[in-house]
């Protein structure tokens, strides 16, 4: 994952190898080469292979996981049955639960699976599962009687009951094929192990299911702490801000020492890494493997936070493509060499670092949305133009979000911050919210409670929330122009061609702003510029992108003709 050179070449032999030359490399060779195969050829190179039972079980829990979840489960069968009693019981970890409840229809679901390699494989991984794990899933389609104790035998058994014993007698509430597979296991669990035979069913009679939970809880969080997968609490510390004043934890440390971390098989044949390539081709050899590590744990840790399932193969690629993103970030932000950044750095500060922009945005727009004079405490933030409203609502998500169509044309929706880029485009738009924001306080005088004493009766305004910034801001300058005040009042319909000749001189072919406008204009920023130096430019950007939305509109009106005030979305007219 950190040697872009390394995978590349990877990729291009994953795409060329055959399996007859994939089953006669050496093993630990193809285990490093099974990650760029695609699915489909990674489960017939490894059944092909005469050792694919060590093959199987030499991969990561992880990767082993998402290996099987890519494939398909019913159609990774055969690999679930050659998987180790630990694997398999990390499979289970991954997939059943339901936050913190074991998930007893899914769990089924890979035991069922797994039977397809025969009894004793099965039985064979299910007696190394957790105790409690066995309860919970019998407690979910049996109730257990004990004859003498729960039933008098001389007046007959529970009706469509099964025994393998003639002592414990078990009512399955299951499908007809989940009912064979239970009386399967049982009897061969009697046969094989009386002792935990007898405690099995023992526990489900007596119902413990909460307790039963909470202890299967408890040794399945311990397991995924061993894969890197921190509890729910500890990892929203991975949206929180570094902080350099205490000692800093590297999410490296939480790979035990020589192994090896998941290399997110899913991913890697699409070529996808957490650490910028171009960053990650410079690491030194030696400093590789623990960037890795940091990388793969990074996705385990944002996998938690945001309660994504670890084997949704779309989540998971979205994870890797989000923690991407913030990790460019933040090395941007920490400077100097990428590649140093990431071998001195732990990956957990780098995103962290990352992130932190995306946050400091988010605050700044809602100090913009709480104190902007046409639009304090109104969250959504309606009167600004479209891109700076949907930048300013995807900012103000739980989690600040980009909007798309702020830094790519034609693009809609939300996403994550992928690059620098999108920080300094994001912050640049803010800038002018900003500016907009001392115009109308500072200068114009002109705020909410404006806007909501004006009546839109007669006006070409059809509802409140088309008083957009430009537009009130546009109206203040005619009014300047017509009565040398900058007021908002609505201009009459009878003044547009008066307000057209103040406004516009001829250009050519076209109409260019009136010296006289542009002075306005000018007087305007100076006195925003003498109280924020640093809003001068995104002042005169805002300012001269509205005076281009009044030109377009009105500029060009034939006013020997009847005009039609409902069509010049500029300015708020009163017809």
């Amino acid at each position: 994952m950190a040697d872009s050179r390394a995978d590349l070449a990877r990729i291009d032999l994953a795409a060329s190898i055959d399996q007859k030359d994939f089953t006669a490399l050496p093993l630990q060779r193809r285990l490093e080469l099974l990650p760029y195969l695609p699915p489909s050829r990674r489960r017939n190179y490894v059944l092909a292979c005469e050792d694919s039972k060590a093959l199987v079980e030499a991969m990561q829990p992880q990767d082993l996981f998402l290996t099987i979840k890519e494939i398909g489960l019913h159609d990774a069968a055969e690999i679930v049955g050659l998987a180790s009693p630990e694997q398999f019981q990390n499979c289970l970890d991954l997939d059943c639960w339901n936050r913190d409840v074991i998930d007893a229809e899914t769990s089924w679901q890979w035991l069922t699976v797994l039977s397809e390699a025969g009894l004793d494989v099965l039985m064979g991984k299910v007696g190394a599962l957790d105790f409690e794990v066995g309860i919970a899933l019998f407690a979910e389609h049996v109730k257990v009687y004990v004859a003498k104790e729960d039933f008098d035998p001389d007046e007959g058994v529970p009706p469509g009951s099964f025994t393998a014993d003639g002592v414990y007698h078990l009512v399955i509430d299951a499908s007809p094929d989940r009912v064979e597979l239970i009386e399967k296991m049982v009897t061969d669990l009697f046969h094989r192990d009386s002792d935990l035979y007898l405690r099995l069913l023992s526990a489900v009679r007596d119902g413990m299911n909460a307790p039963v939970q909470e202890e299967a809880l408890r040794w399945r969080t311990a397991r995924l702490a061993d894969l890197g997968f921190p509890d729910y609490v500890e990892s929203l510390k991975v949206y929180s801000r570094p902080d350099k004043k205490k000692e800093r934890r590297d999410l490296r440390s939480a790979v035990p020492k020589g192994d090896v971390p998941p290399s997110f098989a899913i991913i890697r044949h699409d070529g996808l890494s957490v650490v910028p390539l171009d960053a990650a081709a410079r690491v030194d050899s030696d400093d590789a493997a623990a960037v890795a590590a940091g990388a793969a744990y990074l996705v385990n840790w944002l996998a938690v936070a945001d309660r994504v399932d670890p084997g949704d193969v779309t989540q998971v690629r979205e994870l890797m493509e989000k923690a991407r993103g913030y990790v460019s970030i933040g090395l941007h932000e920490i400077g100097g060499d990428p590649a140093r950044t990431l071998a001195s750095t732990p990956m957990l500060d780098i995103f962290r670092t990352g992130f932190a922009r995306a946050k400091d945005l988010a605050d700044r727009a809602k100090r913009i949305v709480a104190e902007h004079p046409l639009i304090a405490g109104d969250k959504k933030a309606l009167r600004l133009d479209e891109v700076s409203r949907e930048t300013v609502a995807a900012l103000l998500q739980p989690r600040p979000l980009l909007y798309l169509g702020a830094v790519k044309d034609g693009a809609a929706g939300m996403g994550h911050f992928s690059s620098a880029h999108d920080v300094a485009a994001i912050s640049g738009l803010l800038d002018k919210v900003d500016a907009s924001a001392e115009v109308f306080g500072t200068v114009l005088k002109i705020f909410k409670k404006d806007l909501l004493a004006l009546d839109l009766k007669g006006l070409n305004v059809p509802i409140r929330d088309d008083l957009t910034v430009s537009r009130v801001f546009n109206t203040a300058v005619a009014q300047k122009a017509l009565k040398d005040a900058f007021v908002l009042e609505p201009v009459a319909a009878g003044d547009l061609a008066k307000l057209h000749g103040l406004l516009f001189v001829r250009s050519g072919d076209g109409w260019d702003i009136a010296p006289s406008a542009a002075e306005t204009v000018k007087d305007i920023m100076e006195v925003v510029e003498r109280k924020r130096p640093d809003l001068r430019r995104p002042a005169m950007q805002f300012m001269n992108a509205c005076l281009e939305d009044l030109r377009d509109s009105l500029a060009h009106v034939d006013f020997s003709k009847e005009v039609k005030p409902d069509f010049i979305g500029s300015l708020i007219i009163r017809k």
